[in-house]
């Protein structure tokens, strides 16, 4: 068996160039070895493995052009930005650069010419990309309303405060471009920082676009004598109505699934009334928000 020639260091851990490699001396039979990938036209890699979008992105950044950045869904990818589940794929891989510039054309790449407003690119794993802000506007091109909030929710969260409101609407009145404008307006006024998931801030947004009111999100619900009882996903403290994701596990595992009973059970003793959604309810809705507008008029609401 024949022995297989070492690359020279700095080419055998990661992605490079061809063009890199051939001008060290590695000939083209070493490159087209079958211990070497060819994730895109003119690179290689040495890494174990290039399946995921930031070894990805780590191996077109070598081709790429000097001023280029990630953004759009691969930018979204890179920031963890939720996204509906078709497109949470790694290809085609966004790539903008600045005008006068011309847009990247590869295969597996969608090049974009974008106009820069100072603070739009950050550095992140050693890649540029568009800032969040930046991000989340160029998403208002791809994504509906409800799954725009539903990014920018993800974005403004209390808890890791990435950016706030008050950076969107900044980002917002700066931004030069046309397309996606009517998306990213109509989405800043429904942006919260309380919701926790993507799913809460999507039927957050359908309930208010059926003309229900707002329903505030997490917060803790306690007995009258101060015990804590649950930290529903949403709720109507006023008219004691909760509305509650059921996922899969709730029904699987019983420890979870006798949890539950207890709980509702708990909050039903004390007043409240439980609406249980399931993803399924967000495809068609119309069922679903009938529940909860009973709910609310039983209450007292209208």
């Amino acid at each position: 068996m024949a022995t297989r020639v070492p690359l020279p260091e700095g080419l055998d851990t990661g992605a490079f160039r061809v063009s890199d490699a051939i001008a060290l001396g590695v000939g083209r039979s070493r490159l087209d070895n079958r211990d070497l990938s060819a994730p895109f036209w003119g690179i290689r890699s040495a890494a174990p493995s290039t399946d995921t979008l930031l070894s990805l992105c780590a191996a077109l950044s070598q081709r790429m052009p000097g001023p280029a950045f990630f953004s759009h869904l691969t930018a979204a990818q890179l920031l963890q930005i939720p996204l509906p589940a078709h497109l949470e794929r790694a290809f085609p891989i966004h790539v903008g650069i600045a005008p006068p510039k011309r847009a990247m054309d590869a295969k597996n790449v969608v090049g974009h010419r974008l106009s820069l407003q100072p603070g739009d690119l950050v550095t992140w794993n050693g890649m540029r990309l568009t800032s969040p802000s930046r991000t989340w506007l160029d998403l208002a091109t791809v994504l509906t309303p409800p799954d725009l909030v539903a990014a920018g929710d993800f974005l403004v969260r209390r808890r890791h405060g990435v950016v706030s409101v008050a950076d969107l609407q900044d980002a917002a009145a700066r931004f030069g471009g046309r397309r996606g404008r009517t998306t990213f307006r109509a989405a800043l006024p429904l942006l919260r920082d309380g919701a926790e998931s993507r799913r809460e801030s999507l039927l957050r947004v359908i309930i208010v676009q059926a003309g229900l009111p707002e329903p505030l999100c997490n917060l803790n619900v306690y007995a009258p004598d101060g015990r804590f009882i649950a930290r529903p996903d949403l709720l109507y403290p006023r008219y004691k109505v909760i509305v509650e994701y059921h996922g899969d596990q709730h029904r699987t595992d019983l420890r979870q699934w006798r949890r539950d009973i207890q709980r509702n059970g708990d909050l039903e003793d004390h007043g409240w009334k439980i609406v249980q959604f399931t993803m399924a309810d967000l495809d068609t809705p119309a069922a679903l928000i009938a529940r909860i507008r009973t709910r609310l008029r039983a209450s007292g609401w209208r």
